[in-house]
């Protein structure tokens, strides 16, 4: 048994126990599963009518990446020190 499907039997495992994907991992798995588990094959998939194909790596892409000030940039990583040291 090869990994793709050891991944393909927790996955139906995990489904038939009740446990939930998150969507974009179900998606992930719905594009592993039409390629045939096969992870190199999801870069050239030819579905670009497909309405999951933008999603097929497993990622939001649609999401747009937040853009910071230096001064909001300097903040966060002041409060994340503190976080760190308190942590510590």
């Amino acid at each position: 048994m090869n990994q793709y499907e050891k991944m393909h039997d927790k996955f139906v495992e995990d489904a038939t126990n009740g446990k939930q994907l998150s969507p974009l991992k179900a998606i992930r798995h719905f594009c592993l599963e039409c390629v045939g588990y096969q992870q190199n094959v999801i870069k050239d998939c030819g579905g670009e009518d497909c309405p999951l194909y933008k999603f097929r790596y497993g990622k939001n892409a649609t999401r747009k990446k937040r853009k910071f000030s230096p001064e909001r940039l300097a903040q966060m990583k002041k409060t994340l020190a503190k976080a760190r040291k308190q942590k510590s």
